[in-house]
């Protein structure tokens, strides 16, 4: 087992989706893939925290400014 260092969190209030803007640049982007960011049904992004391992990539891809995304560095 092993230490997670980061966790993502996602700010849907960002997220260009929620304002009628289809858009899957983190779900493609993630480099681990569905078991750690799907889009929904409905076109939102889903965060699968068991799957994420914090590498940051989606937040780099994502298109809305700032970041629908945003990585916490955890303590200790």
């Amino acid at each position: 087992a092993g230490y997670r260092l980061t966790e993502l969190e996602f700010l849907p209030e960002r997220c260009v989706t929620f304002r009628g803007t289809e858009c899957r640049a983190c779900a493609d982007a993630c480099p681990v893939g569905p078991a750690a960011l799907v889009m929904d049904d409905t076109g939102h992004p889903v965060v699968r925290s068991e799957g994420c391992v914090g590498c940051g990539v989606c937040v780099r891809a994502c298109i809305a400014h700032p970041p629908a995304f945003t990585l916490h560095y955890a303590e200790g």
